[in-house]
């Protein structure tokens, strides 16, 4: 009988408790526990009050972060943490979310420059657009391009939820990010002026990204803060590879056995199709995700707080795993529409990637939005970074909910184990004729089979598909498949521990359909 090792756990290990190891992609190729709650690994403004890297606000937490009011107090207008609130609130608002503000960067602010000509010989509007938002300016005849560009920076510094300011000087405004660093690349203007014969012309007339961004924040103490904490979503508003790389890491990490917080994060990418591929397949991890946004104005940080609320709120309430396991083209009902606030970008379906560039994301572990035929916004499939086993092409946890499904079981049987058989008598299974053990002690069949029962709950639920490679016979659910391979054994060393293995299967989705017509008379 072969011991069944976990992790960091070897014959030694002597603290008792109950300790989990989640393998994805294990084997040949081919609610739940606790709240789902949601952080914002965000930063702040000097205007806010939140100290940054050293601790966490919400809505249980000791100085409380509850509404917009709050985070703006907490983490200053327009900044990441502010953005991240209103795109996840948008969409969700009750799943519990908190915030942490990584120290700010100390580099650049990014910046754009637009350039208002010629004194408007009719009346008209100057259009601002940032992301996907748009603020206008009245013009009147005979205004002068200074005049036009003041009127211009009033309104945008009006709009006290935008991620820039504006200033401006003979006729030039000048758009900066309202936090310095990289990220502020992301952002995208444009300027449009409204009206036949206004005489006035903007130079931004281009979707325009920001730039001169630089010196990324630095992620590695506010990580240390939330370590101990389980957030089962972390959004990233950092999307450089520095910060994804020390976020993955530490995510990895604690879900091991000795520590066994199972988490997730989700990022976003403004980025070309190369370089979103390059992220993702370094990443290569089935507990992160990378929603590639650049058909949309959305930065990659606002992206992911707006996905991650879609997700958390049509799982949650699950009795097993999750509610809503396929978000492929998403939104597709007038429901999901409710959950959906993304619109397609000014490029139109002009910027809607390829099928082919669809398909090339989509093997290498990003997750898309596409821009459809009438210009709306819409997911093409939610992925996992996971899919590549070294250098071969490896899709068995591509599908996120099967990471979902996964950590509610690991959940659900440690919390049974921890209640129903901590601290009993260990004893060895009764041969026939051999009384049942007392109420105090416990068998490895006795736990075997409560765990079993487990896995026939979430059969009973849809949650199981047949493992790859197995034959059922007939009447066999997967659930049977499943129990009939597990492996529950009391170890020879040390003599005081249980081990069970169980290779789950989550459900496959049904997302794509070939059908062949042949007319043959």
């Amino acid at each position: 009988m072969a011991t069944i090792n976990l992790v960091g756990i070897g014959s030694s290990w002597a603290v008792p408790g109950v300790y989990v190891e989640l393998d994805f992609a294990q084997g040949p190729v081919s609610g739940s526990g606790s709240a789902r709650t949601t952080l914002v690994l965000g930063s702040k403004t000097a205007a806010g009050s939140a100290t940054a890297d050293t601790a966490v606000y919400g809505p249980d937490t000791t100085v409380p972060c509850q509404t917009e009011a709050d985070v703006i107090a907490l983490f200053g207008a327009g900044s990441k943490c502010h953005r991240a609130y209103l795109r996840f609130t948008g969409v969700n608002q009750t799943t519990s979310l908190y915030f942490i503000a990584v120290a700010p960067s100390a580099g650049a602010a990014a910046t754009l420059t637009e350039t208002i000509t010629a004194t408007a010989t009719g009346p008209g509007t100057h259009r601002t657009y940032c992301e996907d938002m748009f603020v206008d300016t009245a013009i009147n005849v005979g205004d002068t391009p200074a005049a036009i560009a003041a009127n211009i920076v009033a309104s945008v510094n009006s709009q006290t939820r935008w991620p820039v300011t504006a200033s401006s000087a003979a006729g030039v405004v000048t758009y900066t990010a309202v936090e310095a660093g990289p990220e502020g690349n992301w952002i995208r203007m444009q300027g449009q002026m409204i009206g036949s014969g206004v005489g006035s012309a903007t130079s931004l007339t281009a979707n325009t990204f920001m730039s001169g961004g630089a010196t990324a924040e630095n992620n590695t103490n506010a990580l240390v803060t939330i370590a101990s904490t389980r957030y089962y979503y972390i959004v990233s508003m950092q999307s450089d590879a520095e910060n994804l790389a020390r976020l993955q890491a530490q995510v990895d990490s604690m879900a091991l056995p000795i520590t066994g917080i199972r988490q997730r994060f989700i990022a976003g990418s403004n980025d070309t199709t190369a370089n979103a591929i390059t992220m993702a397949t370094t990443l290569n991890d089935a507990r992160g995700e990378l929603v590639w946004c650049r058909a949309t104005d959305v930065a990659p940080g606002e992206a992911a707080a707006h996905m991650t609320g879609v997700y958390a709120s049509l799982e949650q309430g699950a009795a097993f795993g999750v509610n809503r396991k396929n978000f492929s083209l998403f939104p597709t009902s007038p429901t999901d529409a409710a959950s959906w606030q993304l619109t397609g970008g000014r490029a139109g379906v002009g910027g809607a990637p390829t099928k082919i560039t669809l398909q090339s994301l989509l093997q290498n572990g990003v997750t898309p939005i596409t821009v459809l035929p009438n210009g709306s916004a819409q997911l093409v499939k939610r992925i996992t970074t996971r899919s590549l086993d070294g250098t071969v092409s490896d899709f068995r946890v591509r599908d996120a909910h099967k990471v979902s499904v996964c950590d509610y079981w690991c959940d659900d049987a440690a919390a049974l184990t921890a209640l129903e058989f901590g601290g009993k008598d260990l004893l060895p299974d009764p041969v026939q004729g051999q009384p049942p053990p007392p109420p105090v002690a416990t068998t490895p069949s006795l736990w075997g089979n409560e765990l079993k029962r487990l896995v026939n709950d979430y059969g009973n639920a849809g949650q199981w598909s047949y493992p790859p490679g197995a034959t059922p016979q007939p009447g066999q659910t997967p659930a049977d498949v499943i129990n009939a391979t597990a492996v529950i054994q009391a170890e020879t060393n040390p003599p005081d521990r249980l081990s069970a293995l169980f290779q789950l299967s989550p459900v496959n989705i049904a997302d794509t359909f070939n059908i062949l017509a042949q007319q043959v008379g």
